[in-house]
């Protein structure tokens, strides 16, 4: 029977049956601690006409521009450690050297052949003390060449969905990192796009928190035959990849829509709605729409071009009842509240809070019959 290479939750490498199930991916793995890379924000243009080409129809994507200033790099170093990179390039250039003898054996070198291939690729995935592997560490780093080759090379997806301690995979860390063109090549060799970070994140989650559009049309375009056989992949992938849940929740309650709203990108939040978002999508804690967060951060232009372009509801309320225009009174602003009266929502007081009692109440209170009420299963007084 033939073997093949496969690959565990903890970044081992073995080979197993051809007639074998893959492994289950398992739970390991890191995060890129202190990553607070700068929220990209840019102008509307005035129309939504303008901003839907997803620029991978049109032309492709430019090269990943170099880190911004004052960068640091995802392990809180002071600078790019130039081993890391070498040590991927060696791994990476002995795994392609491999690739290149395998149509030159004959069935005695086979085996051989076998056992440094295994050996080569279990070096490569191995995960550090933070459960990066040498991919990981290249997309971190900004070795681009370097992970765009150890894509290439790997000999199943399931290598490319390896999670570190903090449960990113190389598709999150490329999209924290802003390099779209990787995210693409991560997605087209077949890298889960709707697995989530400790956070909750995906990885499309992770580029609209950042404002990114580059990464998120690179997370939401639909793979092309043309880019499958361009991959020249060592596996077959199935016909229609999935691409990533729009409407899904992190673990905040906030979809990618609610998170392209702060930060105020409206071509991030057009291209998002054009792909299917849901515009009326409620976050899971207080139920509110993309408009009502809009709202609550004054952001005027973006609540009409909420209201306007993409058609959302102004008149929607929360969980709690409350209405965009309540919010607004809420926040002060009443500028806010002015704008979404002309856009047609109801100019609602706020209610009564119920904490508000009268001078009577505390004595009716007192007075009530409790007798009926149980904390536990026990009753709170004894009956009368």
């Amino acid at each position: 029977m033939s073997r093949r290479v496969s690959v565990n939750g903890r970044g081992a490498v073995h080979a197993v049956a051809d007639c074998a199930p893959p492994p289950s991916r398992g739970t390991a793995f890191f995060s890129a601690r202190s990553r607070h890379l700068p929220v990209k924000t840019c102008e509307s243009p005035a129309s939504l006409d303008q901003i839907l080409d997803s620029g991978f129809i049109s032309g492709h994507l430019s090269p990943t521009t170099p880190p911004p200033a004052g960068y640091r790099y995802p392990k809180e170093a002071t600078a790019r450690p130039s081993d890391a990179g070498e040590e991927a390039s060696r791994l990476s250039e002995e795994l392609s050297g491999l690739q290149l003898e395998e149509g030159r054996l004959d069935a005695a070198d086979r085996a051989l052949w076998e056992e440094r291939y295994i050996t080569a690729l279990e070096e490569a995935f191995r995960g550090d003390e933070d459960g990066d592997t040498h991919l990981h560490l290249a997309i971190i780093y900004g070795y681009e060449r370097v992970a765009d080759c150890l894509v290439r090379l790997v000999p199943h997806p399931d290598f490319l969905n390896l999670r570190n301690s903090y449960m990113q995979t190389p598709l999150h860390l490329a999209a924290l990192t802003g390099q779209a063109a990787l995210c693409r090549h991560l997605l087209v060799a077949g890298a889960d796009a709707s697995l989530r970070d400790r956070h909750g994140n995906t990885p499309l989650h992770v580029a609209c928190a950042r404002g990114d559009l580059l990464a998120a049309q690179a997370l939401t375009s639909t793979v092309s035959n043309d880019e499958t056989r361009e991959a020249a992949l060592r596996y077959s992938l199935p016909p229609s990849l999935a691409l990533p849940p729009l409407d899904e929740w992190n673990y905040q309650g906030l979809s990618c829509l609610h998170l392209a709203v702060l930060t105020g990108d409206r071509r991030l939040v057009a291209h998002l709605v054009s792909h299917g978002a849901n515009v009326a999508c409620m976050e899971g804690k207080s139920g509110r729409t993309p408009l009502h967060l809009a709202v609550e951060a004054g952001n005027i232009v973006m609540l009409e071009f909420l209201a306007t372009m993409c058609k959302a509801d102004v008149r929607a309320t929360t969980y709690g009842g409350l209405s965009g225009y309540q919010l607004a009174l809420l926040n002060a602003r009443l500028d806010v509240a002015e704008v979404l009266e002309s856009l047609g929502a109801a100019p609602d007081a706020l209610p009564e809070s119920d904490m508000e009692l009268s001078d009577s109440e505390p004595e009716m209170l007192l007075k009530a019959d409790l007798s009926d009420v149980r904390i536990g299963g026990l009753p709170l007084v004894a009956a009368q």
